[in-house]
């Protein structure tokens, strides 16, 4: 004897072939995922290597808009102004925020746009050559130097 067919039963044959039909499409898909492992883990990789790269240039990009501000170049011990020319008539202006980004104890050398001495700062105090009697500064230091 042949069972009657209820109304939800007779929608379980489409379903099931449907349900055949995405997972033959989805196949692929899924039969490729464990060889994508390693791609997917170096993806990772690459794109944490690209946030502190990213991280470094922001650095550096702060830094020179802090040099462009103070209107100097840093050069490992010395530092150019590089927007003044010294004729011995008014004192170079240095920026509060750059001489406090320096060290305590540091030394540096001031020169300006044509690369001739005018000065140093010393305990985060710049000192011009043409205050009266500091004409010597530059020479001191040279000397110094050597």
């Amino acid at each position: 004897m042949l069972e009657a067919k209820t109304r939800s039963s007779k929608y379980y044959g489409p379903a099931f072939l449907a349900l055949a039909g995405l997972g033959v499409l989805a196949a692929p898909m899924l039969l490729s995922l464990p060889w994508q492992v390693g791609e997917i883990a170096a993806t990772g990789k690459e794109t944490s290597d690209g946030r502190v790269e990213r991280v470094k240039i922001e650095e550096q990009g702060k830094m020179a808009e802090t040099y462009r501000k103070a209107e100097t170049m840093p050069m490992g011990r010395s530092v150019i102004i590089s927007n003044f020319v010294d004729r011995g008539k008014r004192k170079p202006k240095l920026s509060k925020e750059y001489l406090s980004n320096l060290g305590k104890d540091e030394k540096i050398m001031v020169y300006d746009a044509t690369k001739k001495c005018i000065g140093l700062i010393q305990s985060r105090k710049f000192t011009w050559k043409g205050e009266v009697g500091k004409s010597k500064i530059c020479e001191n230091l040279q000397q110094d130097d050597k």
